[in-house]
C-alpha cells in the first residue's frame, strides 16, 4: 500500500473518529459552535451595571498609544491602544479590549448645570439615576436606569437583581421608582435562591441532541485518535497536534455552556478582607451569568465595596507597610492624590494604580463570567449584554468638581447596538462643555428595544437638548 494511500487512510480514519466528514476541522468547529448555540437567532439584549469607588486619574486611566502619548482620534480602535503601561489602572482590561469601549469625558453634568453645589460622596446616587439631588442618602430623586428598563420592559424583563460585594456606602446605586435606596443583596447564595426561587428546569430535546453529538465527537474515540498519533510522524503528526489542541480548546469552550436544567448555586464567599470581595464578586457575577443564561433577568447591579474601605491596603501587591502609612484607602490615598497633587510616578500613585487595577480585575472576573455561549441566540452572553462599569466620583480631583469626567467604561455589545472595542474622546478633559451620562442610559434603553425613550433622568433637564438622545457616538 502506498505512502500516499496510508496517509489518506489516515485521514480519513482520523476525521471518521471524529464524527464528521473531511470538509476539515475549521468547519467543523464552526458547525459544533452553532449547534451548540441557542435555539433561537435572535438573543434578548441584557443590562447590568456595576460601580466602584474613589473616581479615577484620568492621567493612568485612559489608553495610550505604544509611545505612551494619549490616543491621536477622538474615535480609535483599542487594539490600536494600549493599557499596558506604568501604572495604568485598567491594565488588567489589556487582554479584553475587543469586548469593552471606554468613555472618556462623560459626567454627571446634571449635578453642575440643574443641582450645583458640593457634589461628594453624598450625590454620589445620581450615578444611575441621572437626577441633581443635594443629598442622595435617603433618597435618589427618581428611579434608576435598571428599574426603569424593569418597568418597562414588562414580564420580559425577569426579575431585577440588585446585588453587591462587601457593599457600603453613604448612597446607594439601585433606586425604585419613588427613588428610595434598594438594599443589594451581598451574599451570592441568597441571591442564587432568591433569583431561581420557583425556577423549574425543563429538559430540552435539542440541549439533549447537542450535548450527545458534543460526547460522540469530541470524547467517545479519543482513544483511537491518539492511537492514530502514534502512527504519524513529522508535520503529519503536527497537524494532527495541531488539530488535537484545537478540539482541547473547543471542548473546553463547550463545557462551559450553562445548563438550565439545574442551575447551580456558587459557594458562600470564604476568606478574609481583599479575598472575600474577590469570592463575593466571582459568586455575584455566576448568579448573574447563570440568572441572564436563563433568562430568569435581564437586568441587574452590582455595587462593589463602599466609600471608605481598607481591603485595597492589604493586598499582596502593595508596597510593605502600606496599611500603617495610609491607613484608609480612600482619605488616606486618594485624597492625598486630590489635595497634594503628587507628580505621577510618586508613591502614592503606585499605591492608588494597584487599588484600582484590583477594582479593574474585579471587572474581569464579571466580564469572564458572561463570556460563555448564549443559550438564547448567536454569540456569547456578554455580546448581548451591555455592562455599564461607573464610579460614584470623578477623575478631576477634589469633592468640589466630582460631577466631571466620570470615570466609565461599557463592557459587551448590547447584541451589536453598541460599539465595542472602542476609545471615544467626548470632550476636552478641562472643558466645561459637559456631556451628560443621561445619554448613555437613553442609548442602553434604544439597544433593549425601547426607542420611543428620548431622556432619562431628572425631569428639570427633560427639555434641554444636550441632554436628549442617545449617545451617538457609542451607537453601531
Amino acid at each position: 500500500m502506498s505512502k500516499f494511500y496510508n496517509n489518506l487512510l489516515n485521514r480519513r480514519r482520523f476525521m471518521t473518529a471524529l464524527g464528521i466528514s473531511a470538509v476539515g476541522l475549521p468547519v467543523a468547529g464552526a458547525f459544533l459552535k452553532n449547534r451548540l448555540r441557542a435555539q433561537s437567532a435572535g438573543s434578548p439584549v441584557r443590562f447590568l451595571a456595576v460601580k466602584t469607588f474613589h473616581g479615577n486619574h484620568r492621567d493612568i486611566w485612559i489608553p495610550r498609544s505604544t509611545s505612551g502619548a494619549e490616543p491621536g482620534n477622538a474615535d480609535m480602535a483599542l487594539s490600536d491602544l494600549t493599557f499596558d503601561y506604568d501604572l495604568c489602572t485598567l491594565k488588567p482590561l489589556q487582554a479584553w479590549r475587543d469586548h469593552v469601549t471606554v468613555l472618556d469625558g462623560i459626567d454627571h453634568a446634571i449635578l453642575a448645570e440643574i443641582e450645583p453645589g458640593f457634589a461628594g460622596h453624598e450625590r454620589a446616587s445620581a450615578a444611575l439615576t441621572g437626577y441633581g439631588v443635594s443629598d442622595g442618602q435617603a433618597n435618589g430623586g427618581g428611579p434608576s436606569v435598571d428599574q426603569i428598563l424593569k418597568t418597562q420592559l414588562g414580564s420580559a424583563a425577569g426579575k431585577s437583581l440588585v446585588l453587591g460585594a462587601d457593599s457600603s456606602g453613604l448612597t446607594g446605586f439601585s433606586f425604585n421608582n419613588s427613588g428610595v435606596p434598594i438594599e443589594p443583596e451581598d451574599n451570592p447564595v441568597k441571591a442564587f435562591n432568591d433569583a431561581f426561587a420557583g425556577f423549574v428546569g425543563q429538559g430540552d430535546p435539542q440541549a439533549e441532541r447537542d450535548r450527545a453529538l458534543r460526547t460522540s465527537i469530541l470524547d467517545h474515540n479519543v482513544a483511537e485518535i491518539n492511537r492514530l498519533r502514534s502512527e504519524l510522524t513529522g508535520a503529519e503528526r503536527e497537524k494532527l497536534d495541531a488539530h488535537l489542541a484545537g478540539l482541547e480548546n473547543l471542548e473546553q469552550q463547550l463545557n462551559r455552556i450553562i445548563s438550565c436544567d439545574s442551575p447551580s448555586a456558587p459557594g458562600a464567599p470564604s476568606g478574609s478582607d481583599w479575598q472575600y470581595v474577590d469570592n463575593a464578586v466571582s459568586g455575584q457575577a455566576h448568579v448573574i451569568a447563570q440568572a441572564f443564561a436563563c433568562d430568569v433577568s435581564r437586568v441587574a447591579t452590582l455595587h462593589i465595596l463602599g466609600d471608605y474601605p481598607t481591603p485595597q491596603l492589604n493586598l499582596p501587591e502593595m508596597p510593605p507597610g502600606a496599611m500603617n502609612t495610609y491607613g484608609q484607602f480612600h482619605n488616606g490615598v486618594t485624597h492625598l492624590i486630590w489635595d497634594s497633587q503628587p507628580k505621577v510616578g510618586s508613591a502614592v500613585h503606585e499605591v492608588y494604580s494597584i487599588g484600582q487595577q484590583w477594582m479593574t480585575k474585579n471587572f474581569v472576573a464579571i466580564l469572564e463570567a458572561l463570556n460563555q455561549p448564549d443559550p438564547l441566540g448567536e454569540g456569547t452572553i456578554l455580546d448581548n449584554t451591555i455592562i455599564y462599569w461607573t464610579n460614584e466620583l470623578g477623575a478631576n480631583g477634589g469633592h468640589a468638581d466630582d460631577y466631571d469626567n466620570i470615570p466609565v467604561v461599557i463592557g459587551g455589545g448590547g447584541g451589536g447596538a453598541i460599539k465595542q472595542g472602542r476609545y471615544l474622546k467626548l470632550r476636552s478633559p478641562n472643558s466645561s462643555n459637559y456631556v451628560p451620562h443621561n445619554k448613555v442610559f437613553t442609548s442602553i434603553c434604544h439597544a433593549m428595544g425601547l426607542d420611543t425613550i428620548n431622556y432619562v433622568g431628572d425631569p428639570r433637564a427633560a427639555g434641554i437638548s444636550k441632554y436628549q438622545g442617545p449617545l451617538s457616538e457609542l451607537m453601531t
